[in-house]
This record gives C-alpha cells, sequence and structure tokens, in this order.
C-alpha cells in the first residue's frame, strides 16, 4: 500500500554560461541534484519532502559556492473533494546572474565589468494558505500568504538621474 500512495523523483542538472570576446575569461557553471519525496493519504493529506544541493562555480569571482535548498508541502484535505485544501509550503531555488540571463531580463543592459561580478540570488519562500476547486473542477483558486528571504538580490537603478528627464 505505501508504493501506491508515495512517489520518489530524483534529477541532476547542469547549466553552464560561458563568455565570448572581452568575457573569454567568464564562465558559470551551475551543477544541481534534486530528491523529492512524496505521501498521498488517499485524498486526506498530501506531502512532499525535498532537497536540492547546488554547486555554483563561477570563475571569474574566482570562488564556488555550496548551496543546500530545501523544499516542504503538507496539505489536508478534510472535506475529501477538494473544495478547500489548507496548506503550508517552503520552497528555494538559485537564480543565474549571468550577463546572458540579465540580457533577457533587460535588453538594455550595458555590460560594464561589474555585470560579470554578480553572485547568484537564491531565493526562499514560505507560504500559508488555503486551495481548491468549486464547480465540479472548473474553478481553482489559491489564496495565500508569501515571506520571502532574499540573498544577493538584484537591483535596476540608473546611476544618472538625466536617464530619467530628472532635474539634478
Amino acid at each position: 500500500k505505501l508504493a501506491e500512495r508515495a512517489e520518489l523523483m530524483i534529477s541532476a542538472d547542469y547549466n553552464g554560461y560561458y563568455g565570448s570576446k572581452s568575457l573569454e575569461n567568464y564562465t558559470d557553471n551551475i551543477v544541481s541534484a534534486t530528491a523529492l519525496f512524496g505521501y498521498h493519504a488517499k485524498r486526506i493529506f498530501d506531502m512532499k519532502l525535498g532537497v536540492t544541493y547546488s554547486f555554483d562555480n563561477n570563475t571569474v569571482l574566482d570562488k564556488s559556492q555550496h548551496h543546500i535548498l530545501p523544499y516542504l508541502y503538507a496539505g489536508a484535505d478534510a472535506l475529501e473533494n477538494g473544495a478547500v485544501v489548507p496548506y503550508v509550503e517552503f520552497d528555494s531555488k538559485l537564480i543565474n546572474n549571468s550577463y546572458q540571463q540579465l540580457q533577457r531580463i533587460n535588453p538594455y543592459i550595458a555590460m560594464p565589468a561589474e555585470v560579470s561580478l554578480l553572485p547568484n540570488t537564491v531565493e526562499y519562500n514560505a507560504r500559508v494558505g488555503v486551495s481548491g476547486h468549486v464547480g465540479g473542477n472548473k474553478f481553482a483558486y489559491r489564496l495565500y500568504g508569501n515571506m520571502g528571504l532574499i540573498k544577493n538580490a538584484l537591483y535596476w537603478y540608473s546611476p544618472t538621474p538625466a536617464y530619467f528627464d530628472a532635474e539634478v
């Protein structure tokens, strides 16, 4: 019976970012491995617990970082029909701040030398809420409160007010 209610997911991932021309010495490699275990007690209780290990190697910063990124989800369907499912969830992720990724976010970014020195961002989120579906599964909802902690967050700003036609 445990095998019918349990799930196990294991995955590995590699992302490599490499510079060329003036950035030929730039490489940012992220190697990750994830293990996730889930248990479903009929329709009453769902739980998922996992962890991701990420090795973050940036040659320009000349340092490597190891990240342990946890994941937890627990939800209870007391009515056993999916209409009201209170839950708690904690997740985390490593966000790459390579020049290529920053160009996707902001295509107008210039390439000062400092951009290649940006460390990657680590984000942790905790949620408490309620989700469910009503109307014969035609309407799904998810209401929650979220608290997040971000390490090495990116901030976009202009060092010169003239870019905004502002008076100095």
